[in-house]
């Protein structure tokens, strides 16, 4: 894999170097679709031993057991009224603090 990477990494700098002195000399560079043929059979040989799936990251769910669920829905119950009134007090304390912004922002205060 080692020496897939490096012949690979190689080549890239090889294309590049190429079109470097290429461009200071007025000679033609290589285009993008030209190095993409160039460095095709490389990266099909990294592919192959990366074990690529086409379609990009799939997401792995979770298989749930009877257990879980339960496990799940007894801390659920336990822990709703808490979660309610957490809320309930970010609420009052966000209102709160909203109000006291608005008695004493000096824009309100000086409205006629």
């Amino acid at each position: 894999m080692v020496s897939l990477l490096y012949d690979g990494g190689m080549k890239v700098v090889e294309l590049g170097w190429r079109n470097d002195f290429a461009r200071q000399t007025g000679q033609r560079t290589k285009t993008l679709d030209e190095m993409v043929k160039i460095l095709e059979p490389h990266w099909k040989q990294i592919k192959s031993h990366l074990s690529l799936a086409p379609g990009g990251r799939q997401n792995v769910k979770h298989q749930w057991s009877p257990v879980d669920h339960t496990c799940l829905a007894v801390n659920y119950d336990r822990l709703k009224p808490i979660w309610r009134g957490a809320k309930k007090a970010a609420k009052q304390a966000l209102e709160s603090k909203l109000g006291n912004n608005i008695v004493s922002s000096p824009i309100v205060s000086h409205v006629p």
